[in-house]
Order: structure tokens, then C-alpha cells, then sequence
């Protein structure tokens, strides 16, 4: 019985085997047809959450935790189809080693961050790098490609130093 492949399949294998081939940076099949939930958001209370996102932030790297999370999840209570703010939720909680909750976030980021390839292609590779850390080196490398798709370098990286590629 022959398995159709999709040509997202097929690109990810084709980079998993030929890592020195170079990475166009494409929009896959799969992102491309997902809905970008931002161009949705009324553009006010776009400038405002934004706003707030930088302040959170800001505490976030002043190790002002709580004041940071509490404004991550006022934004997300506000417009929980912000994917942005689930990736520098997730950021925050990988720092402090909640990595289930920042996998969540993850998720969240990609399915609502379609057609906006910085934030997907940090989001894979933050996803990326969970998933090395908690071992799973398949999920971890199929991250880092779909990072490496959207641009992301340190993706690229990761790809083609992965030593499954090089067998």
C-alpha cells in the first residue's frame, strides 16, 4: 500500500536527510491557509495590548515575574487570539522551567499566528528547543525545520548541525 506524502512531508524529510541544501524561507502548505488572527484584532485595542506586551516584558527581564505573567495573562483574557503574547508567555515560562505550560503556549502561538512568519518561526524553534531539552529529539528536529522554513537562524542551525542528517 503506497502513503501519499504532502509536500510539507516531503520538504521535511527532504532537510532531514540533504541538511546543506539551504532553506528557502517559504510559508508551508499547512501556515499559509491558517487564518492570521492579528489582522482581526480591532486596531486600538491592537496598539494597546502591544503596548502592554512591551511592558510585560520589560518586567520579565527586570525579574519582575509575577508583575510580567500577570499582564501576559491580562492581555490573553483581553484577546486570547494574540499568538504573540503565548510565545513570550511560553519564553517567560521556559525561564522558569515550567515546560509544559510554556508547550501550551506554544501550541497556541502557532495555530493562532498564521501568515506571520517571525513569530512562527521563533515559536517552532523555541518549541524546538523544549522538546531537545526534554529529549524528544524527532519532535525537536521537525521544530527546528519549520523554524528553519520561517527564517529563523537559530533553526537553521540546529538543522544542520542535527546528527541524524549526517548518517
Amino acid at each position: 500500500m503506497q502513503q501519499n506524502l504532502s509536500k510539507n512531508d516531503e520538504d521535511i524529510l527532504s532537510r532531514i536527510f540533504n541538511p546543506d541544501e539551504g532553506f528557502a524561507v517559504v510559508e508551508n502548505e499547512e501556515n499559509s491557509t491558517k487564518i492570521n488572527y492579528e489582522e482581526k484584532i480591532d486596531k486600538n485595542i491592537l496598539t494597546q495590548i502591544k503596548h502592554d506586551e512591551l511592558k510585560a516584558i520589560e518586567f520579565i527581564k527586570n525579574n519582575e515575574f509575577s508583575k510580567g505573567l500577570n499582564i501576559f495573562n491580562k492581555i490573553i483574557e483581553t484577546c486570547s487570539t494574540y499568538a504573540s503574547v503565548y510565545n513570550n508567555r511560553a519564553n517567560y515560562f521556559r525561564m522558569v522551567n515550567k515546560l509544559d505550560e510554556a508547550l501550551l503556549d506554544l501550541n497556541l502561538a502557532i495555530e493562532y499566528g498564521g501568515g506571520q512568519k517571525l513569530l512562527l518561526g521563533n515559536a517552532y524553534t523555541q518549541r524546538g528547543l523544549i522538546k531537545k531539552e526534554l529529549k524528544d529529539e524527532l519532535g525537536a528536529e521537525l521544530d527546528f525545520l519549520e523554524g528553519a522554513k520561517f527564517g529563523n537562524d537559530l533553526a537553521k542551525l540546529e538543522v544542520k548541525n542535527n546528527p541524524y542528517a549526517k548518517l
